[in-house]
């Protein structure tokens, strides 16, 4: 069970989660790189900025912590989108950091209100 002392937050929790997605994309390299050089690569990833998207929705973006003038869905689109593009393009070489220095790059680039906000309440809370 998790408990609330438990959770982080913020950019500790941004790092956390990027970290995971990059150790995952490394650790199936292969799987990922011929995937990105295959004639159907356009439909897949969008399917997956997406997913990512509505992952964002569902976990870390808050509707209450985004500013007034800002639609939450459209920045967990934005951000699906530049994070799954700024990854290809280090999957492809195109860009050369460290494993470690795209992941901090990567954070980085959210929004502050994003890190600022309280992570989502959900059932493990």
């Amino acid at each position: 069970d998790w408990r609330r002392e438990d959770l982080i937050f913020g950019r500790a929790a941004a790092r956390v989660g990027f970290g995971r997605l990059i150790a995952h994309i490394v650790d199936n390299f292969p799987l990922y790189s011929s995937a990105l050089q295959t004639p159907h690569t356009r439909s897949a990833y969008d399917e997956l900025v997406e997913s990512y998207s509505i992952r964002l929705m569902d976990s870390v973006i808050t509707v209450d912590g985004a500013p007034d003038d800002v639609d939450a869905k459209l920045v967990s689109t934005f951000v699906a989108g530049g994070a799954m593009t700024l990854i290809s393009a280090w999957m492809r070489g195109q860009i050369e950091l460290s494993d470690d220095d795209l992941v901090r790059q990567l954070v980085d680039l959210l929004p502050p209100w994003i890190l600022e906000s309280p992570i989502k309440e959900t059932a493990h809370s």
